[in-house]
């Protein structure tokens, strides 16, 4: 797997284009999420009036967690590329 871009914070315009391609695509977004960096697989990005919402599975040691998340509740992210995966 090779991660794309650094494990940074973005701009929650920046992170909402990062969700929609990572569903486009099917892959993981890497999060650091209350301190811990954890793996995220989105499925549904919702546009709500003045936010927008991303509902995916959060990988963690215990297994795998439907969530629903706002931009605010993650800081750093990255793309996670499948090595199956190449850009033309």
């Amino acid at each position: 797997m090779r991660l794309f871009k650094q494990l940074r914070e973005y701009h929650a315009t920046t992170r909402r284009e990062m969700i929609t391609k990572a569903i486009e695509i099917g892959i993981a977004v890497r999060l650091v999420r209350e301190g811990q960096t954890l793996d995220f697989v989105p499925d549904r990005l919702e546009e709500g009036r003045d936010i927008w919402t991303v509902s995916g599975k959060l990988r963690s040691e215990n297994g795998a967690e439907a969530v629903r998340l706002t931009p605010d509740m993650w800081s750093g992210m990255q793309l996670c590329i499948p090595d199956r995966v190449s850009f033309s």
